[in-house]
């Protein structure tokens, strides 16, 4: 498996690398959800178009690789819901919200508490 870079995320770093290893297990050319979710951090195309660059602090660049693209969009959903100034419940809601989607978890009470644990779990090992 080749040395992934994180440092696109900042402060993000390990809460981004412990959703790829839960999505993908840090594979680039992971596919899921019928196609639908690709690589490292498995991310559907309107998750894409709606985080990737909508924050300064994550710049979308014309120099970016895929992977730096989708460091930078998970990194910036976390940030723009506030998981660096919210409590740990909120976080792990955020967390929830990667998997089943924003909507579906503050809006609709889903929850998903097996991913949160397997995010947590590699969490530690960031």
């Amino acid at each position: 498996m080749e040395e992934i870079d994180y440092s696109p995320a900042g402060p993000l770093a390990r809460v981004v690398r412990a959703h790829a290893i839960i999505e993908s297990n840090e594979s680039l050319y992971a596919v899921g959800d019928g196609g639908q979710a690709l690589g490292l951090l498995q991310i559907h195309p309107g998750m894409f178009h709606d985080y990737y660059g909508r924050l300064l602090e994550f710049p979308a660049l014309n120099s970016d690789t895929w992977v730096e693209a989708w460091i930078k969009t998970t990194a910036t959903f976390h940030r723009f819901h506030g998981f660096l100034t919210g409590t740990e419940d909120h976080q792990h809601l955020l967390v929830q919200a990667y998997n089943k989607g924003f909507s579906a978890v503050f809006s609709h009470g889903q929850r998903n508490p097996e991913y949160l644990s397997r995010w947590l779990a590699a969490f530690k090992t960031c």
